[in-house]
Order: C-alpha cells, then sequence, then structure tokens
C-alpha cells in the first residue's frame, strides 16, 4: 500500500468510527428523553437541535480523524516511504 493510500485508509477509518461513536451517542440521548421526558421531547429535541447535534458529530469525527492522520504520519520514517505495522495491513 502506498503511503497516500496508506494515510487515506487511517483519515477514513478515524472519522467513521469517530463520526459513528458520536452518532450513537446523540441516539442515546434520544432514546433517553424519549422515554424519561416524553412531555419535553419536543422541546428538548426540536428539528434544529437534532441538525446540530448531527453537524457536531461529523464535525467532531473530521477533527478526531485530522489530529490522529497527523499525528501518525508527523512520525519519523527510519526507511525512506516504508510504514511500520501502527495502523496499516
Amino acid at each position: 500500500i502506498s503511503f497516500a493510500g496508506c494515510a487515506a485508509k487511517i483519515f477514513l477509518f478515524l472519522f467513521c468510527t469517530g463520526a459513528e461513536c458520536a452518532l450513537l451517542t446523540i441516539m442515546a440521548y434520544d432514546r433517553y428523553v424519549a422515554i424519561c421526558k416524553p412531555l419535553h421531547y419536543g422541546t428538548l429535541l426540536g428539528s434544529k437541535a437534532c441538525v446540530h447535534m448531527a453537524a457536531a458529530a461529523w464535525a467532531s469525527g473530521f477533527l478526531n480523524a485530522v489530529l490522529h492522520t497527523a499525528n501518525t504520519f508527523s512520525l519519523p520514517l527510519c526507511q525512506g516511504n516504508a510504514v511500520d505495522q501502527f495502523f496499516c495491513e
């Protein structure tokens, strides 16, 4: 796998897992409000709040992926373009 391919693979993996974790947290909060506070559901989780939470989930996944990918590939390489088995196969 090439150096750029490895970087893309790590970025996409971290982006998807970070966004998935954030979205699962938001879904858990949605179910909590629906079950425990059903009368306040409309005020706590309106459509605007859901859009904001979804955007925050994707943004946090992107930020997490950028930071971890940059940190991974800022490590010094000992043998040219050879990347040790850090994340890549």
